[in-house]
């Protein structure tokens, strides 16, 4: 007679995992595998989702994007252009020559935003950003990096800040033009206080401003008239009654 299996103190029975119920296997669970379709068919599948996520490909879009390399897509955008799929031109200045576009997407890419107060608040590494990517950082002495756990702020494509991971250290880039620069300073203000509030951080301090003291920074009080608090360390925002209606902000920026 077999013996009842039965699992060791701390290991996890194998049985329970094959009753779990479709679905249930986790976010990341491999759900189809992808060996019967051949490398024409794969690369042409990776091809048709850069195009859906960007419109406009190039060769720096395709490589920081991490679908493959822009030479081996290359034959898949250059059939699909021959077969009228796709127009090939300089849409973007300052990157590659060789770029595919949708059919509409150039024309998209040329209309003038609807103006908007409102900014976005975006991981560095979300492929959303384009910068560290497809564009370059703005020159500093310390560049940004794309590293997990910092995020930039965006206002109408333009990057307006770069939050390092540490919530430390604050580097602005906004215009030096009136009024402009302070419709961006308006626009990022709010959108630092959506990082604080229900669900999220409970307090943000921020120590350097482009890199010098932010009590000292000429910005200061713009960032305390906010609700940032002067302290020894630096310029804090804490989580308050009156944050809580900032917490609906980041899902209505996209407006």
């Amino acid at each position: 007679m077999q013996a009842e299996l039965k699992p060791s103190r701390g290991r996890p029975d194998p049985r329970a995992r094959r009753s779990q119920l479709p679905g249930s296997e986790g976010r990341w669970s491999l759900v189809r595998r992808d060996e019967q379709r051949s490398v024409a068919e794969r690369r042409a599948a990776r091809a048709t989702l850069l195009l859906d996520r960007h419109g406009i490909v190039s060769r720096e879009i395709v490589n920081s994007d991490g679908l493959g390399s822009f030479a081996e897509l290359y034959p898949v955008f250059k059939a699909m252009e021959d077969a009228g799929k796709l127009r090939r031109g300089y849409f973007i200045a300052g990157l590659g020559g060789a770029q595919f576009a949708r059919p509409g997407a150039d024309e998209r890419l040329r209309q003038k935003p609807e103006p908007s107060k409102r900014a976005i608040v975006l991981a560095a590494t979300d492929p959303a950003n384009p910068y560290g990517a497809a564009l370059p950082w703005p020159e500093l002495e310390t560049r940004p990096q794309r590293t997990p756990g910092a995020v930039v702020v965006l206002h109408q494509g333009r990057l307006l800040a770069y939050l390092g991971k540490s919530d430390r250290s604050l580097s602005l880039f906004l215009q030096e033009e009136e009024p402009d620069r302070s419709h961006q300073l308006e626009a990022l203000l709010a959108a630092l206080q959506t990082l604080v509030g229900p669900g999220k951080r409970r307090a943000l301090l921020i120590q350097t401003i482009d890199r010098a003291d932010a009590q000292r920074s000429p910005l200061a009080p713009a960032f305390m008239a906010v609700g940032f608090s002067p302290g020894a360390s630096g310029l804090s925002l804490r989580r308050g009654p009156a944050l809580a209606q900032d917490a609906e902000y980041l899902e209505d920026a996209g407006e």
